[in-house]
């Protein structure tokens, strides 16, 4: 996320009101760097396709049911953390996909980890 949206979301969330001449003027910037750089555009539209497949789509190990990439990843925390952290939240969330709220509960380190492993690994997302 770039400076300028990061302080937009800033000011949303601050409820700061933004005049219509400030507005006009990141709408325009928006729309050059969307112009001067449109891979890196598709490129996180493409990771971020690429994650919500993954998401609905994760192969497992069987009979365990664990996710192949909790062995896969290269994580900062020991294997059995990882394990014991899937099955507490698969247990506790079983309504939900449990890979969401893992990856929401992962420290900054291991979701990098965790989206490098999909990016490389991951390749039969429907195309955009």
């Amino acid at each position: 996320m770039t400076d300028k949206q990061l302080l937009i979301n800033e000011l949303c969330n601050a409820k700061l009101m933004l005049t219509e001449d400030q507005r006009k003027a990141l709408n325009k910037d928006q729309e050059q760097f969307k112009k001067q750089f449109p891979n890196v555009v598709n490129s996180e539209l493409h990771a971020m396709n690429r994650l919500i497949f993954f998401c609905f789509n994760y192969p497992t190990y069987n009979p365990s049911g664990l996710p192949k990439f909790i062995h896969e990843v290269n994580w900062t925390v020991s294997l059995p953390h990882m394990i014991n952290k899937w099955k507490d939240i698969a247990y506790h969330f079983q309504h939900e996909n449990p890979i969401l709220r893992f990856y929401m509960e992962l420290d900054t380190t291991n979701r990098k980890h965790m989206l490098d492993y999909i990016m490389t690994n991951y390749h039969t997302e429907e195309q955009l």
